[in-house]
């Protein structure tokens, strides 16, 4: 398949694009997917605090709290039957809502950002990769800040409270895409078949 690229004026298949791009700009590329994927998958889960308070007054009450939901399983100690099992919206407290804005202002940094850094296949532009490179790093650290003050404020107010798996994803999904994006930004070149 052929096409006009913007950047040369001239013919060439999407194929060799590909090709004529850095070793390093394609592994910063995958790794920045491989981040992009791990951030969706924990920003999407319920599990980012666990409260478990063990038995208190002949029940036992475990809950799992989300960016979004929170659910909440209250089990009688003799018998093992679930008395309670429900999951509801996060309430709006302060906390909530900032990092619910943090999180979400953040994957959509790394979606646009993800998305410039594939169009560089098309138009080799340094500008290009510089600003997918910024607006990537801008949303790892826009959804740290949010997970931390989420997981925090959750710790703060819930006794025995402990972060999860979706938090950590969400953060090694972010740790993965910055070292993706700075492979991205160190094949920077106006040529990018330079750097082999």
């Amino acid at each position: 398949m052929k096409l006009k690229t913007l950047a040369t004026g001239t013919q060439e298949s999407t194929l060799q694009r590909i090709k004529d791009t850095s070793k390093i700009w394609r592994v910063g590329v995958i790794i920045t997917l491989t981040g992009v994927v791990m951030y969706i998958i924990g920003f999407s889960t319920n599990w980012w605090v666990t409260v478990h308070r063990g038995s208190q007054h002949d029940v036992d009450y475990t809950a799992h709290y989300g960016l979004w939901e929170k659910c909440v399983k209250i089990v009688s100690v003799y018998n093992r039957t679930i008395i309670k099992d429900y999951c509801k919206a996060v309430d709006n407290k302060d906390y909530a809502v900032a990092a619910q804005v943090l999180c979400t202002v953040g994957l959509i940094s790394c979606v646009c950002g993800f998305s410039l850094s594939l169009l560089v296949i098309l138009r080799h532009n340094i500008v290009l990769t510089t600003a997918s490179g910024c607006l990537l790093i801008l949303g790892a650290m826009m959804t740290t800040v949010g997970a931390a003050v989420y997981a925090g404020n959750v710790g703060h107010e819930e006794a025995k409270a402990s972060p999860d798996f979706s938090v950590f994803f969400t953060l090694s999904g972010c740790m993965v895409l910055i070292v993706g994006t700075g492979l991205q930004l160190l094949s920077a070149r106006t040529d990018y078949s330079s750097i082999d």
